[in-house]
């Protein structure tokens, strides 16, 4: 049977996991809540390439853009988690 003192140590071990855990979460949810957008002109600066080749990279189907007016603009998130998982 375990003593007080390692079910204690143990708690507090949970305690500290959960609070590291907690702090992620926060962390997440900030960043969500503050989810920002790229215009085509962005995405062909970060991509040091013309407009017109961003625009033809942002049609791609399965390219998460969203169409605004007569552009298209992508969030920071998905347009990092796409490049992470394609082929430029």
């Amino acid at each position: 049977m375990a003593s007080i003192s390692e079910a204690m140590a143990t708690f507090a071990e949970l305690r500290e996991t959960l609070k590291a855990t907690e702090l992620e979460f926060s962390a997440v949810n900030e960043l969500l809540c503050q989810e920002e957008y790229y215009t085509t002109k962005d995405v062909a600066r970060l991509l040091g390439c013309s407009e017109a080749s961003a625009r033809e990279y942002m049609n791609r189907p399965d390219f998460p853009r969203l169409d605004v007016g007569k552009g298209f603009k992508v969030s920071k998130i998905a347009f990092f988690k796409y490049n992470l998982e394609q082929r430029i």
